[in-house]
């Protein structure tokens, strides 16, 4: 379920935080996310309402709300970024400050 790690990502969450708002323990969220393991449905619909997202959507039956304007690089470029250390994030937000700079100029 690679959704559920994006999302618990974008939220800012670790696995034990989303682990306790569900009620299960953090072994659990780690094997949803790899796909070792799949969560009883209401344990997959707390988990949506956890994350503001449906049960589709987690599935993969759906994309997510918040993606379906954006176009295919947009999508690439926003699943690079869950993946990137809170340093890196600045890094990159400098970044594209200098880019938007030099575009200015």
């Amino acid at each position: 379920m690679e959704q559920l790690r994006i999302l618990r990502k974008q939220k800012g969450l670790t696995a034990k935080e989303l682990a306790q708002m569900v009620g299960v323990s953090e072994v659990s969220i780690t094997q949803y996310e790899n796909g070792k393991r799949s969560p009883r449905r209401q344990v997959l619909e707390d988990l949506a309402d956890a994350l503001g997202t449906s049960v589709d959507y987690l599935l993969g039956k759906e994309e997510d709300p918040a993606m379906i304007d954006m176009d295919r690089v947009d999508k690439a470029l926003l699943k690079e970024l869950m993946d990137v250390t809170p340093l890196e994030k600045q890094k990159i937000q400098a970044f594209i400050a200098g880019l938007k700079a030099n575009r200015a100029e």
